[in-house]
């Protein structure tokens, strides 16, 4: 006779209710909160000059306790740390991921400029006003530089949106008159400088904000789901209508950022460097404390597919949709493909005039 193969029998497990839930991660979030503004305490008093040896001795070992305890916190929430981190990238190459990011050039010093593009603007006198610039006598000077040259270059045309820029780069060179031979000398903050230069002639920012483009990217794809979070969190449909209107304006309220889950510092890891700032790399969450609880005082990983982090809980988290996003990409290309010009009535007529009085 066959012997009966019974599994061991396991009590189901009791189902927690949302308000339960929503209860547990408010007093999770509470206290994530109260131990990053500890540690943010502990560590001025260490940077503080006014501080004793004492309080500095004390305030280092409050730090580390902190340290572990927010680590178990918040691996708890199935968060985890990488345990060997990638080369990081240089300050130039992190300031110039966050120029792509947020669409706008980081402040310069003089200091921070080549010596060769230093004395090309100190003798050509590089101050045009707007009326010489777009005076019908000015005339825009031919590109002939390679900035293939420039050894920082190789890095910067990576990102789409510097490529796009090169020629109005080359313009501003020939602008100065900078002699060719000395492109080599050129560095990240010589081609940031040509930019926001032409940027200021052109009226316009010729690098686009990549952080806008994905915010609007996340509302077109996940606005119900996101809807169904907010609701959740007991926000009220004219503030829930507020943050969409913003979205799709590619801009966040104050309580909310933008988050990039591999650290800008880490973008080693990745194939492309321009990948830093692709949408999934991107996702949106509250500043305090989640926003806090990823950057310090570790570098935190979060899952790939997440989109929106509103809470710890899985519950209040979007998970991404490659399809959905896939076909947004599509329609926007659809979108932005460049039309032919239409041709007035009156250009043909000038037109064949033309062509009579050569005949």
């Amino acid at each position: 006779m066959n012997e009966q193969r019974f599994l061991p029998y396991r009590e189901p497990r009791p189902r927690i209710s949302w308000p339960s839930r929503l209860k547990a991660e408010e007093h999770f979030t509470r206290a994530i909160h109260r131990k990053l503004n500890a540690l943010s305490n502990a560590q001025l008093k260490i940077k503080s000059p006014s501080s004793t040896k004492k309080q500095r001795r004390t305030s280092q070992k409050t730090v580390k306790l902190l340290t572990i305890e927010l680590n178990y916190l918040l691996r708890s929430t199935g968060l985890k740390i990488e345990d060997n981190p990638p080369p990081k990238v240089t300050k130039e190459e992190s300031l110039l991921i966050r120029f792509d990011f947020e669409g706008r050039n980081s402040p310069l010093k003089e200091t921070d400029l080549s010596p060769a593009y230093r004395q090309a603007l100190q003798k050509h006198q590089y101050l045009r006003t707007f009326t010489h610039f777009l005076s019908p006598l000015y005339h825009h000077p031919p590109a002939q530089y390679n900035l293939d040259a420039v050894p920082f270059w190789q890095t910067m045309k990576r990102f789409e949106s510097f490529r796009r820029a090169a020629p109005f780069i080359q313009r501003e060179l020939a602008a100065v008159n900078f002699p060719p031979r000395q492109l080599q000398q050129l560095n990240y903050y010589d081609l940031n400088h040509l930019l926001l230069t032409a940027s200021i002639h052109e009226k316009r920012h010729l690098i686009p904000s990549r952080r806008r483009e994905n915010i609007k990217m996340f509302i077109a794809c996940y606005e119900p789901e996101f809807v169904r979070v907010m609701r959740l969190l007991k926000y009220s449909d004219r503030e829930i209508l507020r943050h969409i209107n913003l979205m799709k304006n590619g801009r966040l309220d104050e309580t909310m950022d933008a988050h990039h889950k591999n650290n800008v510092k880490d973008s080693r890891n990745f194939a492309n460097i321009s990948d830093a700032n692709a949408f999934s790399n991107m996702m949106i969450t509250f500043v305090s404390p989640l926003h806090r609880s990823l950057h310090r005082p570790f570098q935190l990983k979060v899952d790939s597919s997440v989109a929106f982090m509103g809470g710890y809980d899985p519950l209040l988290q979007i998970r991404r949709d490659p399809e959905r996003e896939r076909r947004y990409q599509e329609q926007q290309a659809l979108q932005n493909r460049p039309r032919p010009a239409k041709r007035s009535p009156l250009s043909f007529l000038i037109s064949a005039r033309r062509a009579q009085t050569y005949n």
